[in-house]
């Protein structure tokens, strides 16, 4: 008896550990595109649509502002150089209070919230690593909302349009 009840504690404590927003290989919202050092157009541009929900970006060591969906928005594999950083910005449609993780290959939190124009979230990775980035949108109170994001290797690249 003290076995079984043993057994499924144990299956009951993997399946919490086990959630969307922590699983490693969970399909982003926005696919996973791939760049390499010197990409053009830059910005990369996507749109995404998220509808948060009280889960915070996975392995993070900081926790970051306002609430997350299951999936990140997009997975960026990326083919660093030695001569650029690397940029990510999100606008919000509509005037969406959005909130920003990014996970580096090694791990690495980056949070951001109100970074850049306002209500919008700029996270800079200096020196960026090759490999594999999962970009978390969120917003700060949760409310579902559409956001634009764009990967850059400039600081505030002159080709982004702000919108309403």
């Amino acid at each position: 008896m003290r076995v079984t009840l043993l057994a499924i504690l144990s299956l009951a404590l993997a399946a919490c550990q086990s959630t969307p927003s922590s699983a490693p290989n969970v399909e982003p919202l926005a696919g996973t595109i791939s760049l390499v050092t010197g990409f053009v157009p830059d910005p990369e541009m996507l749109t995404v649509d998220i509808a948060p929900v009280a889960a915070q970006p996975p392995g993070a060591k900081l926790t970051c502002a306002g609430l997350y969906p299951t999936q990140p928005a997009v997975d960026l594999q990326y083919r660093a150089g030695s001569e650029y950083d690397l940029y990510f910005y999100a606008r919000g449609f509509d005037g969406a209070d959005l909130t920003m993780g990014v996970i580096t290959p090694e791990g690495e939190v980056f949070c951001n919230d109100d970074g850049w124009y306002g209500l919008n979230p700029r996270v800079m990775i200096g020196a960026p690593a090759t490999g594999l980035y999962r970009v978390w949108i969120g917003t700060y109170r949760g409310q579902p909302a559409r956001a634009r994001l764009f990967i850059s290797e400039l600081n505030q690249p002159a080709n982004i349009r702000i919108f309403r």
